[in-house]
């Protein structure tokens, strides 16, 4: 029993000091995507290790080769994930490459200074909005069109009364103009363009600070608006 513990120690000892540290941070550079991530991961521990013998045709001390195989072997990433990644990561400035040598080799180098700089911007992103936060962000839903078109009328019978020339009728009576101008709106299924331009002529009168046509409407107004006369 021993021995066979000891051996499966061996085993996991091994598969630990193989395993490929994986930063999240590399893969929220590049977009999500968890192949560069993980390829930013193992390039950035062979650039910390740099060999001091190196092949033929290295283009500096600070560049270091591996092959495809090995790449699959350190990450178990495919090729067409490895070229994608390196794609991502070379567009970044975080991974440059360079192939250099007789037989050609392609040498790579983590660009330390960008990956620094693109790392301190995303560290001062701004949080991710809770989904509480966004609610309270979102501007208010448009009013439906029944309850505009409501408003809108109200507002032409408040400007009638105060400018349309009521008369002596009171107006919400038989034959007064609120009564009348409801019963002419109902039938109508709304506002007509003709009502509208009226309405544009009293709110200007209003803003203009013109007097009442009828004074006498000023209690009436004053109930009118505390819908005690609907």
């Amino acid at each position: 029993m021993n021995q066979g513990g000891e051996e499966n120690k061996k085993w996991w000892v091994v598969l630990a000091d193989r395993s490929v540290s994986y930063h999240p941070a590399f893969s929220r550079l590049a977009g999500g995507s968890a192949a560069a991530g993980v390829f930013l991961s193992q390039a950035l521990y062979w650039q910390l290790r740099i060999p001091e013998k190196r092949p033929p045709g290295c283009p500096g001390p600070d560049w270091f080769w591996k092959s495809g195989r090995d790449w699959e072997e350190e990450t178990a990433l495919s090729r067409q994930q490895q070229e994608t990644a390196r794609a991502k990561l070379v567009q970044l400035g975080v991974l440059r490459e360079k192939r250099c040598g007789v037989p050609a080799r392609m040498f790579f180098k983590v660009d330390m200074d960008k990956l620094e700089e693109l790392l301190k911007k995303q560290s001062v992103r701004k949080p991710a909005t809770t989904k509480k936060e966004k609610k309270e962000e979102q501007p208010p839903p448009p009013k439906k069109k029944e309850e505009a078109a409501g408003e809108e009328i109200k507002e032409y019978l408040r400007l009638g009364l105060l400018y349309g020339g009521a008369g002596d009728v009171p107006p919400h009576t038989p034959g007064g103009w609120l009564y009348s101008a409801k019963k002419r709106i109902r039938e109508q299924g709304g506002l007509s363009a003709i009502d509208r331009g009226q309405m544009a002529g009293w709110a200007k009168k209003e803003e203009q600070g013109e007097e009442q046509d009828d004074h006498s409407l000023e209690n009436f107004m004053e109930k009118y608006a505390k819908g005690e006369i609907q």
